[in-house]
C-alpha cells in the first residue's frame, strides 16, 4: 500500500433520513417524497477520501410522487432504490441506478460535466404506470434540453388531461 494516499478505507453507514435532507441532498424538485427514508451506504477509498460506493434505500415508509408523470405510491408500499456512486466535483455523484416501486421501475445512468452539471441520463427500462420505454436525455451546454423516448408503449394521458 501507498501510505501518502493513506490506508485502504470502507465505511458502512445506515441512516434514516427525513424528507428535507434528501433535498438538502441533491433530490430533485420534479420528485416528491414526504416521510423518511431508510438508507444504507457502502463506500470505499483511501484514508478520508472517498472514491466509489453503493447506496441502498428502502423506501416503503415514504410516500413519492412524480407529478409530471401523474404517478404516486403510497407510504408503506414497497419502494428500492439503489445506485451506484463515484466521487466527483462537491461530492458523491450517482452512476448506475434502479428504482422498484408499485407501477414504476426505472433504471439506468446519469452523467454530469466537469463543473458537476447534469449532462445526460439514459433509462432503460422506464416503466411507469402503462408506459414501457426506453428514454435518453442529454442537456447540451447552452442548448434545450433533449429528450428521445421509444418504446413498446408511451402512456401519454398524464399530458393530455
Amino acid at each position: 500500500f501507498n501510505v501518502k494516499e493513506g490506508l485502504p478505507t470502507a465505511y458502512v453507514v445506515r441512516a434514516r433520513i427525513p424528507a428535507a435532507d434528501l433535498r438538502r441532498l441533491g433530490l430533485p424538485d420534479a420528485v416528491e417524497i414526504e416521510g423518511a427514508v431508510a438508507a444504507t451506504a457502502e463506500l470505499a477509498g483511501r484514508g478520508v477520501q472517498i472514491a466509489r460506493g453503493t447506496v441502498e434505500a428502502d423506501l416503503s415508509g415514504a410516500a413519492v410522487g412524480l407529478p409530471l408523470l401523474a404517478w404516486r405510491k403510497a407510504p408503506g408500499e414497497p419502494g428500492m432504490l439503489s445506485a451506484e456512486v463515484a466521487t466527483g466535483d462537491g461530492g458523491l455523484r450517482p452512476g448506475r441506478f434502479r428504482v422498484s416501486m408499485p407501477a414504476l421501475e426505472i433504471a439506468g445512468s446519469l452523467s454530469f460535466d466537469d463543473a458537476g452539471a447534469f449532462a445526460a441520463a439514459d433509462l432503460a427500462p422506464f416503466r411507469v404506470g402503462d408506459t414501457d420505454a426506453t428514454v435518453a436525455v442529454r442537456q447540451p451546454a447552452e442548448r434545450p434540453v433533449e429528450i428521445a423516448i421509444s418504446g413498446r408503449q408511451i402512456d401519454l394521458r398524464p399530458f393530455l388531461e
